[in-house]
């Protein structure tokens, strides 16, 4: 018994299985019938994916596949007859160059060959995989000597169809990197001409072993398949197989993991995009051929790239994490989207792609090397290339007005450490064709001539700056003239882009009641400056770009030029974020994050709140220096809980230079109350509850509410979580130690101030698809508040939120309190609540509360007249695994024998094959053999009823 090469090769309406060690080499034709069988196979597949429960379908399809290959020559028999040792790998091989019939070959879902009782490649010793292949297979190419290296790009075009969620997969491949010892390279842009340009550079030692696509992609109806990646600016940028394999290049990757949702047809897709990366030189291509669920696809690439890094081929790393999934399924872990990874292989593609431990890149080649923002000088240190992560939105913004300026400038604007320097180099980077020239620390006339003489240094700029100076000196104001005619002239073509970093240090402190101002002797410079652009506009394509912690006012003849610059607000990092940077800062040191160092890393994490000049700093100590790391981060944790400023040099000094003491020093009384009442509030909440709020407590002064706050950076500004067109805010987490804590008094007299109009706005209860988190968050005012309408209305689906976070106790103890609440006030409790907080306090071995809050859900349902709904039974279910494990197999009995009797529906076989094996299973308990087998034929009876023949492999041991 060996592992055999089985190969089946379709050319010329013929049909063609080789295999060597099975003495195999026979062929049939294909005709016109069988391509109808192929075309019916390919739409009944597509039928039963747009189905909630595929199994029988799918299963229908494997078999009478299985019987149409097998043929009269039974030739899957006699290669089951002579071959073992699993993976059994089928290559499904059409020419080189495969005609429409061809294709559509290999668009038969193959995955699902199915014999008797289940599908092959369900069965662990067979592990069935079927790979597609055009051209006649030759050898692969030597491994990468190094460690697996994966480049990832997501692409989400704004305006494109539905939002894509790639930061789940972008942190499912992290979380598979730090467990594998994968190389992680993450390009950021969307766009395929910075992904070429990612590529090139990281081919060092060989080819890039994956690139990794997550994006939407459709079928253009005279263009074929098309992947939906991004300008620069993000808008949407159709981008073609030829055109992609064009920007790569002749550094193609040995496989692309194509991880595409498709708006319609996605074997389709998959199979004709495949072909043609195939075509154009790429060894291999994986992909999804149908909608695959985010813990599917994680799960599965968490498999696949283990087995990679372990030195696996890529057919058997796909096999191998194919049964995964299926064994998950059996265990209900997963909705049964196994099938759905397609692997297409080109001449010489498959094997292992790698077999070292070792890094490409180690400290000291080129991921160790600084960056700076002022590079002729290498001054203002910023996060290098490789090490920068994040912040894809905002460079968007930028670059999209930059491109089309309706605005002087652009300033980012950000609470300290945030990266603006970093992002301002970023964007530097992305302009190659425009001469930097950065202005800091001196933001005067003469230093601003001074720095554009300097930087660019042209014989025409000095000649035009001659004599020039000394005006300047005298006369701030003459910059403007100057200004336009460099800008205007020597700098039109090769365009110059200013940038004024750290311009807080323009600023003199604001008078009570308004923004930051320009130094007075600034003004004049900088009024020259921004109307020197203004004017420019749709004249040249230099640009103007300034960095600054605060928000700042220049008034002029009853203006504000500052209104003149596009603000963008530089945000936290989310932790997925922070993980990124985590990963990065392993390069750049050189020092592999160790499985025991994980932990430490999301403790980094959580504690930097989603500052990344914080983060870096935990993150060096995390790789250098671990024990000292453990110090720091007690002393963060300390400093957040209670305000307790750290006794550690870096840390201490860190937290200062944030200026969060001096800041709340500018703060009216009034501003300081609201700032501490924002603390009431766990997530961004919209500025209208914010304003609401104000106004209830009679804090509202001159001008927007919060405007200081937002100025100053201390309140954080987001898209609202259920109206994303509408503003959010939040108190700057490193800020929230210094403002003060609220009393259980405070929180309750707020919380009743705000929770009802929070609510309203937020949907009330017409809402069905509100966030969990804004679910969570209403619940916990309701609470404070003792608002029973929120409370009802919120309650269940706050629990479910805590239970998918894996919060069971403080999902427990919501739930208790929300009963206890509700029933005092003589509110109904509704069954969702009672059944949600079970299940919570079940986990938590809570069982007097369990069996309580199921009983009232099963007495609830029966007395509303519910009694036959999937929800009785579903309640009754609970009920009765909760008495099994608390020892009462009596009472369960009939709880299941009830629940029994309202699972007759063809749509809940399933449901009733479940509790026919719980009642099996106390009958055997007890003893009652003759009567569990009876039931275990019934169950089969059911499977057969719902045509899922894999199940009747179910043995009484099972029951």
């Amino acid at each position: 018994m060996i592992r055999a090469k089985v190969e089946l090769d379709v050319r010329e309406s013929r049909l063609a299985i080789r295999c060597k060690e099975a003495e195999l080499d026979e062929w049939r034709d294909i005709k016109k019938n069988d391509q109808k069988q192929f075309d019916r196979w390919i739409e009944q597949y597509r039928q039963a994916l747009k189905q909630h429960d595929h199994a029988a379908a799918l299963f229908s399809i494997g078999q009478d596949m299985y019987k149409w290959l097998n043929g009269s020559g039974s030739w899957l028999k006699r290669l089951f007859d002579s071959v073992s040792d699993p993976p059994f790998i089928v290559e499904f091989t059409v020419s080189a160059r495969p005609r429409d019939d061809e294709l559509r070959f290999l668009e038969v879902p193959w995955e699902l060959l199915a014999e008797k009782h289940q599908h092959l490649a369900a069965d662990q010793y067979v592990m069935y995989c079927p790979v597609r292949r055009t051209g006649k297979r030759s050898e692969p190419g030597e491994p990468s000597p190094y460690r697996l290296h994966t480049v990832f790009m997501a692409a989400a075009p704004q305006g494109a169809g539905v939002p894509l969620r790639y930061e789940e997969e972008e942190s499912a491949l992290l979380d598979a990197a730090g467990a594998s010892g994968m190389d992680l390279t993450v390009e950021e842009s969307g766009n395929p001409g910075l992904l070429a340009q990612c590529i090139s550079g990281e081919c060092i030692g060989g080819a890039v072993d994956v690139l990794h696509i997550s994006c939407h992609g459709t079928i253009h109806s005279k263009k074929g398949p098309v992947l939906m990646l991004e300008t620069e600016e993000g808008d949407p940028c159709p981008t073609y197989a030829e055109e992609l394999a064009k920007n790569l290049g002749g550094n193609k990757p040995n496989l692309m993991f194509l991880s595409a949702c498709m708006t319609s047809q996605p074997d389709a897709f998959l199979n004709s995009y495949s072909s043609r990366m195939l075509r154009f030189g790429v060894p291999a291509v994986l992909g999804w051929s149908g909608s695959v669920g985010d813990a599917e696809a994680n799960r599965f690439a968490a498999g696949f790239y283990r087995y990679l890094s372990q030195s696996h081929s890529l057919e058997e790393a796909v096999a191998r994490s194919r049964q995964e999934l299926l064994e998950a399924e059996k265990e209900k872990k997963m909705s049964g989207d196994w099938h759905l990874a397609r692997l297409y292989l080109g001449r010489n593609g498959g094997g292992v792609l790698s077999k070292g431990k070792e890094a490409r890149r180690r400290k000291g080649v080129e991921y160790g090397h600084r960056e700076f923002l002022n590079v002729k000088d290498q001054s203002i240190p910023v996060a290098g290339r490789r090490e920068f992560v994040g912040r894809r939105r905002q460079i968007q913004q930028i670059l999209r007005e930059f491109n089309n300026p309706g605005h002087a400038g652009v300033l980012i604007h950000g609470f300290g450490r945030q990266g603006k320097s970093s992002l301002a180099a970023r964007i530097a980077n992305r302009l190659p064709d425009h001469q930097v020239v950065v202005i800091y620390g001196h933001y005067d006339a003469l230093a601003i001539l001074e720095g554009i003489e300097y930087f660019i240094g042209t014989e025409e700029i000095k000649n035009l700056l001659s004599g020039q100076k000394e005006e300047v000196r005298k006369n701030p104001a003459a910059l403007f003239t100057i200004l336009r005619a460099i800008i205007e002239g020597p700098c039109k073509e090769q365009p110059l882009l200013l940038v004024m970093d750290d311009f807080e240090q323009a600023l003199d402190d604001p008078e009570e009641g308004e923004l930051h101002r320009v130094k007075s002797h600034l003004v004049e410079t900088m009024r020259a400056v921004i109307e020197a652009f203004t004017a420019a506009i749709g004249k040249t394509r230099c640009r103007l770009l300034l960095t600054g912690r605060y928000r700042f006012t220049l008034p002029h003849k009853s203006r504000d030029l500052a209104a003149q610059l596009l603000l963008i607000h530089l945000p936290p990092m989310e932790e997925y974020e922070g993980r990124k940077q985590a990963a990065a800062k392993e390069k750049v040191i050189g020092v592999p994050i160790k499985e025991v160092d994980v932990g430490r890393v999301e403790r980094c994490i959580h504690a930097a709140r989603g500052n990344p000049g914080l983060q870096d700093l935990l993150f060096s100590l995390c790789l250098q220096a671990p024990e000292e790391c453990d110090g720091a981060l007690a002393a963060v944790e300390e400093y957040i809980e209670s305000g307790k400023e750290p006794d550690r040099e870096k840390l201490l000094d860190f937290l200062r230079n944030l200026a969060i003491q001096h800041l709340l020093g500018l703060l009216s009384t009034s501003e300081k109350e609201l700032l501490r009442d924002s603390t009431l509030f766990q997530v961004p909440v919209p500025l209208e509850t914010l304003g609401h709020m104000a106004q209830e407590l009679g804090l509202k002064g001159e001008g927007p509410v919060g405007e200081r706050l937002l100025g100053f950076g201390l309140w954080e500004p987001f898209m609202d979580m259920v109206n994303p067109k509408e503003t959010a805010a939040a108190i700057h987490a490193l800020a929230r130690p210094k403002v003060g804590k609220l009393s259980e008094k405070d929180v309750s007299h707020l919380a009743g101030l705000v929770v009802q109009d929070l609510f309203e706005w937020w949907g009330g209860k017409e809402n069905k698809n509100r966030p969990y988190a804004a679910d969570i968050e209403l619940a916990r005012l309701a609470l404070a508040a003792q608002n029973t309408t929120v409370l009802s209305g919120t309650a269940e689906d706050a629990v479910r939120g805590l239970e998918g976070q894996f919060q069971y106790r403080y999902a427990a103890k919501l739930a208790r309190e929300s009963i206890e609440i509700l029933d005092n006030a003589g509110v109904e409790v509704s069954d969702g609540l009672f059944r949600a907080g079970a299940e919570v306090s079940e986990r938590i071995g809570d069982m007097e509360h369990a069996r309580t809050y199921i009983q009232r859900a099963v007495d609830k349902l029966s007395t509303d007249g519910n009694i036959d709904s999937e929800d009785y039974a579903y309640a009754l279910l609970s009920q009765g695994r909760m008495l099994v494990n608390s020892g009462d197999p009596d009472k369960a009995l009939e709880v299941f024998k009830e629940a029994e009797k309202r699972l007759r529906s063809d749509r809940l076989l399933r449901e009733r094959s479940i509790v026919l094996g719980d009642i099996a299973r106390i009958q055997v308990s007890r003893g009652q053999v003759e009567e569990a087998l009876k039931l275990h034929q019934e169950r089969l009876e059911v499977f057969d009823e719902l045509g899922d023949r894999r199940s009747r492999a179910v043995t009484l041991g099972d029951i």
